[in-house]
């Protein structure tokens, strides 16, 4: 599900030249606020079209995709576990350490003996609390922190103390790429419409999980863009199909009706009919521009199928169950 074009990137481009401050007749500085600008969009934009679960893996990418400088030779190898290297029982393991952790200390040391041995590990005064700290992510003992990088403190954590590991790399992302936080902001559809990010040539999929659905949030937004029907007879409204209940034709029909007339149509569970999305994939595709009012709003769970057409050229945004809720399968079973 996670396709992106470059087409999707180039408005991306646009709003970080837009929204760069600073004076334009200083080049390098300019480069750089456009540069920072770019990253938090983008980072932003790609996070929104991400279940919670994959994006701090995104995020730990793309700082290695763009900050080069936080990384030594071997390091970021080390770290994915592309590289390592066995060697005999360490005698310098630190007392203060869990000994579970020995093995992962000796493969750390002989990797990178620099780093462990500018630690001053063997202290046990200086470590005996970060050892126990529950926030040890940012518990540094304070000579420490100049005698090695961020990441290299990163490494140290996935060895000693790998409980704290997804808090240590969320706080290295975040002071990376200069953000608050990791979490993109609360989703509201009606900030994505009206901060210009919907395009009657570029369809919304709304990638769900069981027990989400995300077709309230539409139907209130078409009401507040095109208004209720009862209201506005003339006025081009949304319509909802679910697939798996209207046949293709009529989905087609309704495709085709609602690029001309510029009204709003949502499909429901198209992962329910991945064999045909093609023929949607050709409508959409076609020489004629659709009416400049016209949505194509799509809702599907996670498919390997999907077609990659319609991912690449999509606006994605993932809709997840809250914590605790109880699926629909689960309810069932």
């Amino acid at each position: 599900m996670y396709r992106f074009s470059l087409g999707c990137f180039l408005p991306l481009f646009r709003r970080a030249l837009a929204s760069a401050s600073g004076n334009p007749s200083d080049t390098r500085n300019h480069i750089d606020l456009v540069v920072s600008s770019l990253e938090k969009i983008v980072f932003e934009y790609v996070c929104r079209s991400l279940f919670k679960a994959d994006r701090l893996v995104f995020a730990m990418h793309l700082v290695h995709a763009t900050k080069s400088h936080f990384f030594q030779p071997k390091e970021w190898e080390y770290f994915i576990g592309q590289i390592s290297e066995t060697s005999s029982r360490s005698d310098s393991f630190p007392s203060w350490a869990p000994k579970d952790r020995r093995n992962a200390f000796t493969e750390l040391e002989a990797l990178f003996p620099r780093v462990t041995q500018s630690l001053q590990l063997s202290q046990t005064e200086v470590w005996a609390s970060w050892a126990v700290s529950s926030t040890c992510e940012v518990d540094w003992p304070p000579r420490i922190k100049s005698k090695s990088t961020a990441f290299q403190r990163l490494l140290l954590i996935k060895a000693l103390r790998p409980d704290r590991l997804e808090s240590a790399m969320s706080s290295f992302c975040s002071e990376a790429l200069g953000l608050s936080t990791l979490q993109p902001s609360a989703l509201n559809l009606q900030r994505v419409f009206r901060d210009g990010e919907t395009e009657a040539t570029t369809p919304i999929l709304l990638i769900t999980t069981p027990g989400a659905d995300p077709s309230h949030d539409v139907e209130v937004l078409a009401e507040e863009i095109l208004g209720s029907d009862s209201a506005h007879a003339d006025t081009p409204t949304l319509l909802a199909l679910a697939v798996g209940q209207v046949q293709q034709e009529q989905i087609l029909e309704a495709l085709h009706t609602a690029r001309t007339r510029g009204s709003w149509l949502l499909l429901k569970n198209v992962h329910l009919a991945v064999a045909w999305l093609h023929s949607i994939d050709a409508i959409l595709a076609e020489a004629s521009l659709p009416h400049e009012n016209f949505r194509l709003w799509l809702t599907s769970e996670s498919h390997e199928k999907i077609s990659p057409i319609l991912l690449q050229s999509s606006l994605k945004i993932t809709y997840e169950s809250p914590p605790g809720k109880p699926s629909y399968y689960i309810i069932i079973f």
